[in-house]
């Protein structure tokens, strides 16, 4: 800025202040800031300002869209170099974890085709087991059942007994002399 009549010097703004004056929203200010690389830094008061010049430019004056410096630098040939050799250690690292994953797989399909052998010869022998178990407790029924049964033939019989020992009903009667 040479001192020129009408030319203001660019102003530390808050994207806030900045935005009232260009009659923007604040985060549009923060998209020109990017695009035309206009300088930031941090206030005081902890508020980001932008370095910001207020006369209006023609689309002819606005520097054109680049990508950053960064991105333009050629690369460090040691770098890829040591980057492509460490890419190779990650993928062997990988294929040797992914052939223990599968060496475990392995293992563990066979131990749980061992364990679901097992679990079918306790079954069957639970079954076996509950089988007996029925035909005893069958079989135990049917012996109570007769118990029982000749329980009451016997009940029957001493009743008939006692009956046939009893005097009959008129011997009971007593008279008075």
């Amino acid at each position: 800025m040479d001192g020129q009549p009408g030319q203001q010097e660019p102003q530390w703004l808050t994207y806030s202040e900045a935005a009232e004056r260009l009659n923007v929203s604040p985060h549009a200010v923060r998209m020109r800031a990017n695009r035309f690389g206009w300088r930031k830094q941090m206030g005081n008061d902890g508020k980001a300002r932008v370095l910001v010049s207020l006369e209006p430019r023609s689309p002819d004056e606005r520097p054109p869209i680049t990508r950053s410096s960064a991105s333009q630098k050629a690369a460090d040939p040691a770098l890829v170099e040591a980057l492509e050799a460490h890419v190779e250690t990650l993928k062997a690292q990988l294929a040797e974890e992914t052939a223990a994953l599968r060496e475990h797989n392995a293992t563990l399909k066979t131990d749980v085709e061992k364990l679901d052998a097992l679990l079918a010869a306790e079954r069957e022998r639970a079954d076996k087991a509950i089988a007996g178990f029925e035909a005893l407790l069958r079989t135990e029924s049917e012996r109570a059942d007769r118990a029982i049964a000749a329980f009451e033939s016997l009940a029957r019989r001493l009743e008939a007994m006692a009956e046939a020992k009893r005097p009959p009903w008129w011997r009971w009667l007593r008279f008075a002399d």
